[in-house]
């Protein structure tokens, strides 16, 4: 709880150079003033001292609309400056805050002096030891007709805000915003190794398929080559052994081989011509036997067809013999030359017969020292292929995967701890979002809440419910049930009627939670308009009775001329002269 003890001012908005000094004491005070030029009970600075000034010591801004430099005062335009005393579960602190000169000086409960060069990072501790942010103050401190927005007249998410900060559970709304930012980090983070791992896993499981077919192809060529080898060997032996059996064939003299089968054709050709004159002698000797037997036939006729001379008996007889005897005599001539023919055709076919064996012998002797070579030559070669084939080695190597692999387990290590520590971000999002923990504990207070406040309305003299539901949409019935039209359709009095009952509702609620609580209230102008005298008259007992049980100071600033001083601890009266404020009277109640 925040106990605000003491506030000096100077040369803040109409408070000129002379300091003025308030005590906020416990109990039921009653602020108002006059401007002594014009007679008016306005803009004597009775908001500027009890509400501005206290917000400008502790965020430096104020709840009007209103720049910095706007707030010096306007004659003496330098030396604004604002310290507030107060203290924290009673431990003291003082602000000092000024313009033109600009600082701000945090005093602390060990006595040490805080005034970093910086405003923004003493402003940030000053935030961090209040620990009310200025919206929350400002709402708690001051219930006002002007400057404040009030309750009703928030959007959803502002109302839901206001009550996060009253339950204490605003800091969920930090912790949310942290895992947020932690969640969206690690999403990034998770998105990134997602994608290096799949570039890494793909890499790797291609280089390892890559390494295998390299280790096939390597394993394939040492079994081509073990098969080659094999095959060349068998192909050798099986050659050598062809070559070795050719080689031991008995060789023949080819020179001798020629010269024998020279002399053969040469008889062979002697026979041919012999037997070639003797079929001509044969032939002749068969033309002059052809010949005679004309002739003898010729005989056998009257007249000799060579003279054309009778041929006597005598002539006939005598030539047909000699005739007769030259054909028998050339007849056995030809039988002698035929029979000599026939022995040469038997010598001729063996000189042919012969010659051909001994060609074939030749053409033998020639393809077995052929093949001989060829042979050779083949084994040659083999036995150079096989030294080939025995040299011959693989050019290609697997690729070093191990560095590899040891970056894709390693990628794939941080991928699933930075899965789990998303998923564990995402879990803690999902508690501390507004349809978490948050939600549930808002849903708890607010039949408390409902409570209370119907409870104030009570009190004022309303004769309505009022109720809001979990997404902070008002319900207003009458005393039988009966649906009422809502907020922004009420009169001005009953508007502040719920809005003074909203007020008493969240301090009770702030003071059960033990924070987001002060020692100090200010109503601005709030018992001014819209509430008649009975509403007026319950208000006051209202907050009377509860200055005395909770022991905290309210300050009921007002226009008004007509007030009850027996009901207040204190009357505060302000004068504005000449455009300088300051405290004219301030009578003890007493």
């Amino acid at each position: 709880m925040i106990n605000f003890n003491r506030i000096e001012i100077k040369n803040f908005l109409s408070i000129g150079n002379q300091p003025l000094t308030i005590d906020f004491k416990k109990g039921l005070h009653y602020v108002t003033g006059r401007d002594s030029s014009t007679g008016s009970r306005n803009g004597v600075g009775k908001t500027a001292i009890f509400v501005d000034a206290v917000l400008f010591a502790l965020y430096g801004k104020v709840a009007r609309k209103a720049k910095i430099p706007d707030l010096i005062n306007g004659v003496n335009k330098r030396g604004l400056k604002v310290t507030l005393e107060f203290d924290i579960d009673g431990r003291p602190y003082t602000i000092e805050r000024g313009v033109w000169p600009n600082f701000l000086i945090l005093h602390q409960p060990d006595g040490s002096k805080l005034e970093l060069s910086a405003k923004k990072e003493t402003q940030e501790i000053v935030a961090d030891i209040i620990k009310i942010d200025f919206n929350t103050c400002r709402n708690m401190l001051v219930m006002s007709i002007n400057g404040s927005k009030h309750f009703m007249e928030m959007r959803k998410f502002e109302k839901r805000m206001f009550i996060e900060q009253i339950l204490n559970i605003d800091v969920i709304g930090t912790m949310f915003k942290i895992i947020s930012t932690q969640f969206n980090e690690l999403k990034g983070d998770l998105k990134n190794l997602e994608g290096q791992h799949t570039v890494l896993k793909k890499h790797y499981e291609e280089t390892s398929e890559q390494n295998k077919k390299i280790s096939a192809e390597v394993e394939q060529f040492k079994d081509k080559k073990k098969v080659q080898i094999q095959e060349l060997t068998k192909e050798i032996k099986k050659v050598e052994l062809e070559r070795d059996k050719i080689g031991n064939v008995q060789a023949i003299d080819e020179s001798l081989a020629y010269t024998n089968i020279n002399d053969f054709r040469k008889k062979e050709q002697q026979l041919r011509e012999k037997i070639t004159k003797l079929k001509s002698d044969v032939s002749y000797n068969k033309q002059t036997i052809n010949a005679t037997e004309i002739k003898a036939k010729a005989l056998s006729e009257s007249v000799c067809f060579e003279c054309d001379s009778e041929i006597t008996e005598e002539h006939r007889n005598k030539k047909l013999p000699e005739l007769q005897k030259a054909i028998d005599d050339l007849i056995d001539t030809n039988n002698e030359i035929i029979a000599n023919i026939q022995d040469l055709m038997v010598l001729l076919t063996i000189a042919t017969t012969k010659i051909g064996r001994m060609e074939k012998k030749v053409q033998q002797a020639v393809s077995i020292k052929n093949n001989l070579k060829n042979l050779t030559e083949t084994i040659a070669l083999k036995r150079n292929h096989l030294k080939d084939v025995q040299l011959r080695s693989v050019n290609i190597s697997m690729i070093d995967i191990s560095k590899m692999k040891a970056d894709y387990e390693k990628i794939y290590k941080d991928l699933l701890k930075t899965s789990d520590d998303f998923k564990y971000a995402k879990l803690l999002r999902s508690i501390f979002s507004d349809e978490g923990i948050k939600s549930y504990i808002v849903r708890q207070v607010l039949p408390l809440l409902n409570s209370k406040l119907n409870h104030y309305l009570k009190l004022l003299g309303s004769n309505y419910f009022l109720e809001f539901d979990d997404t902070f949409n008002e319900i207003i019935r009458s005393n039988t049930g009966r649906k009422l039209l809502p907020y922004d359709n009420f009169s001005a009095g009953e508007q502040k009627r719920v809005d003074l009952a909203l007020l008493m509702t969240f301090i009770d609620i702030a003071r059960m939670q033990g924070r987001s609580t002060t020692n100090l209230l200010i109503l601005d102008e709030v018992t001014d308009s819209s509430l008649d005298s009975d509403g007026l008259e319950q208000f006051i007992d209202i907050i009377s009775d509860k200055s005395k049980q909770e022991d905290i100071a309210v300050y009921v600033i007002s226009h008004r001329k007509d007030y009850n001083s027996d009901l207040y601890s204190s009357i505060i009266v302000l004068e504005k002269d000449q455009g300088f404020t300051r405290v004219k009277h301030i009578f003890d109640g007493s």
